[in-house]
């Protein structure tokens, strides 16, 4: 394996990302769609360029005794960010405890206690003002922000971005003709919603591949075309060796540095969509509060099998988990590991929540 690899991906075209509603002509007029790829999108887009550029790599995946469980070796996503290549900006979807008001001021979270509620959970967590607010949803937060601004709820100094400050929301009418006159059919008329990313605007896929490759030698530091999005639209892309450490690696390092001598209650934010075996949960045995966004499915296509695969449930990226640990020594990596992680799946940062005493958490 080589160090880590970060390939920067430009789209230029508008792109159609497929929800996990199945959509067939003649029944549904308006294909579902998402704002963002799934990890596994991304994932299989370079994975299909890598087999693409090398006959030999190509032949031994498709081989029949092949062991799938060799994919990690070959190719890991651990981060997907939102990137601006002219102000080399980083960035990822903020966490779901922040408010924003009519006004646009951003708040930061407080907790209360629950009096009587259905949920396990024993704190809610509301925003801390008493104006009216709402949850902070479709926004992205800059990697630097989730450093001390976020972790002391400093939420006036949060350098936040609303999804259209990105991206230009849009979407393509098309019918169904036939293969053979052309002529339009009847009842096939549909619709797609697409995103388009503004000028300079892009993904930053925090990688680690195999040093062997062709994918690897071949294409640092220059461009190339892969197919991306469910209408396979070409976009450019760009090994970038000038990019050597993790964004998100230095906010872990400011936690790492953390000694927190009554700190037993910790704050799990997803950094991308994560899949649990418990739908919503994560494996945590006391959890305080969530604030969890709204589940969605995500399926694929097995190339090697030529078929669907079974569609299964995912917790939003952003979305947070308060819990207890009596120890600071837990296996984070536990929480919220997955069989599909190294698609880009359950990828999240742990911190300890800051209780306002600047001596308590150094």
């Amino acid at each position: 394996m080589t160090e880590k690899t970060f390939i920067h991906i430009k789209p230029h075209d508008p792109l159609f990302f497929r929800g996990g509603k199945p959509f067939e002509l003649g029944e549904e007029t308006w294909a579902e769609s998402s704002l963002m790829p799934n990890p596994s999108v991304v994932w299989g887009a370079i994975f299909s360029k890598m087999m693409s550029d090398d006959e030999k790599f190509r032949n031994e995946v498709l081989s029949k005794d092949f062991d799938e469980k060799k994919l990690q070796d070959y190719l890991t996503i651990n981060n997907i960010y939102i990137y601006n290549e002219k102000e080399n900006r980083f960035l990822l979807p903020a966490p779901l405890d922040l408010f924003v008001d009519e006004d646009g001021t951003v708040y930061g979270q407080k907790f209360e206690n629950k009096i009587t509620s259905s949920s396990e959970n024993t704190f809610m967590i509301l925003p801390n003002t008493d104006k009216p607010c709402k949850r902070l949803e479709n926004c992205f937060m800059e990697v630097s922000s989730f450093g001390q601004m976020y972790f002391k709820n400093y939420a006036d100094n949060l350098v936040i971005y609303s999804f259209d400050e990105i991206m230009i929301p849009d979407s393509k009418v098309g019918i169904k003709r036939a293969k053979g006159t052309r002529i339009t059919q009847e009842g096939c008329l549909y619709r797609i919603d697409t995103t388009q990313f503004k000028e300079n605007w892009g993904f930053l896929v925090e990688v680690v591949m195999r040093e062997d490759l062709k994918f690897v030698e071949e294409k640092s530091n220059e461009k190339g075309l892969l197919k991306l999005g469910g209408d396979g639209k070409t976009v450019e892309y760009k090994i970038r060796s000038d990019i050597k450490e993790s964004p998100l690696e230095k906010v872990e390092n400011y936690y790492k540095g953390k000694t927190c001598k009554t700190c037993e209650t910790w704050k799990l934010i997803l950094t991308s969509p994560a899949i649990f075996e418990e739908g919503w949960k994560p494996n945590i045995e006391k959890i305080e509060a969530t604030s969890i966004g709204k589940p969605f499915s995500i399926g694929g296509f097995d190339m090697k099998k030529k078929m669907l695969k079974p569609m299964v449930k995912a917790v939003p990226a952003g979305s947070v988990y308060v819990f207890d640990a009596e120890t600071q020594d837990f296996d984070a990596s536990k929480i919220i590991k997955n069989t599909e992680q190294y698609k880009g799946f359950n990828s999240g940062i742990i911190i300890p929540l800051y209780d306002g005493g600047d001596d308590e958490c150094k």
